[in-house]
Order: structure tokens, then sequence, then C-alpha cells
């Protein structure tokens, strides 16, 4: 076995004992865990290097250089969302590359913009995050305020959340900062804040169950005496001063 797969298995067994118990908490099949472990981490899948990195807590960008590094809080290192895009963009023809980056460009712009230009307000945050996974508890009484800068958005939101998980990718990533409108209900296809028997997710409103936009997860359906509450509509995300 490759070195770099090797102290993984070292580090997983470590954490939670067996590979079945790391697969199990991470999402993954552990057949594929062994797969990924016996072949090399090279040939994976991005979702799952991810999910891999994220039970660890080792930075993503080194795993798939076949190095391990533990993870910086904050870091500006890629994330699985980022890696993919590079990938996508090197297959792209000129024509194709040209109006990438022009919308980049175009975008970097705007934000320039809000940030040279617009005001900031301050909006309630609280301290517990919302799940874009498998769900968190949202019951805190804690909440500090957060600076963020005008936009229409923010003015219409109540408060804002910030997001843990990737299951709402590629609108929603981990850690990004969302704009939540409090309302008792949305419509089908809008996405929203939902506390599911006392734990809290963002997710997109189906019939009968919640959608992650990440295909990766499989809807959760409502079941007859499941107790769901609506707290909020997403209205986006909030550009953070």
């Amino acid at each position: 076995m490759p070195e770099t797969e090797e102290a993984l298995r070292k580090k997983i067994l470590e954490k939670y004992k067996s590979m079945r118990a790391f697969a199990s908490a991470n999402d993954l099949n552990v057949m594929t865990l062994t797969n990924i472990l016996n072949k090399g981490i090279t040939l994976a899948g991005s979702i799952n290097v991810y999910k891999i990195c994220k039970g660890l807590d080792i930075d993503f960008e080194s795993l798939v250089n076949g190095k391990i590094k533990s993870r910086i809080p904050n870091s500006q290192s890629i994330n699985k969302n980022e890696y993919d895009l590079v990938n996508k963009y090197r297959q792209l023809d000129e024509f194709g590359q040209t109006a990438v980056d022009d919308l980049v460009n175009t975008e970097f712009e705007r934000v320039t913009f809000y940030k040279n230009n617009y005001k900031f307000v301050y909006k309630p945050f609280p301290d517990m995050p919302v799940s874009a996974g498998n769900g968190i508890d949202l019951q805190s009484d804690g909440y500090e305020t957060l600076k963020i800068y005008k936009t229409r958005e923010a003015d219409e939101c109540d408060f804002v959340l910030r997001v843990r998980g990737d299951s709402m990718e590629p609108k929603f990533s981990d850690n990004d900062v969302v704009l939540v409108k409090s309302q008792p209900a949305i419509d089908i296809g809008q996405i929203g804040i939902f506390i599911l028997n006392g734990e809290g997710y963002m997710k997109e409103l189906g019939i009968g169950k919640l959608i992650s936009l990440n295909e990766s997860y499989r809807p959760i359906k409502i079941k007859e005496y499941d107790e769901i509450t609506t707290v909020g509509l997403v209205l986006g995300k909030a550009v953070l001063a």
C-alpha cells in the first residue's frame, strides 16, 4: 500500500477504531473507502476525498496532491468545489475559458464595488450553524451580531447563519454565511431553514421531502410523525465585511 494511503489508514483507525465506523460517520461506503486506500487516493472521486478530509480534519488540496497536512481553520486552501471547478476549467476550449474569465471578472468587479461603495448592516448571528448535511441542533439562546455589506437581500433578511457541510453545493458551500428571512412557510422549490425532529437543516423544500443540491446526498423524507418547523427563507449569501 502506498505511503499516503497507509498513513490515512492509521489516522482512521486511531480516531475511529475501525474502517466501518469511519465510513458510517462520514457518509462513505466502507467498500468504497477500502478500494480508495488499496488503489490510491489520486484515483478517488473528489467528493469522497473531501469526505475523508473532513472526517480526519486534514487539508483537501494537500491530500489530492498526495500529502497529508492538518487543516488550518479559516485558511485559504482550495476546497472540493473549487478543485472541481479548476479541473472543469482546464478541460474547456479557448472559447469556454474566455467565457468563464469574463464572468469571473464581472463578479469580482461587482463584489469589489460592494466593498468600496456600500454601507454596512449588522444582523443577528446565532452561535449555532445550520447543517447542509446531516442536521445540527439549532436550539440555542446565544447569538452575536455580524457586520455584512448592505444589499437589498441583506436589508430584507432578519438574521444570518453559517453553513456546515457540503450537501447544498455548488450553490452554498461549507462555511458560507446565508441571509435568512423569518417566515413560517416557503414554497416548493425554495431553499429554507428547517427544524426537523429537533435538528436544523438548510434544504430545498420538495413534496414530502427536504432536498440537497449535491446529488451525493439522498433527500430526507418527511414521515407522518416527524415534527418539522420552517424557520425562514434563504435569500442568498452574505457578503462579509
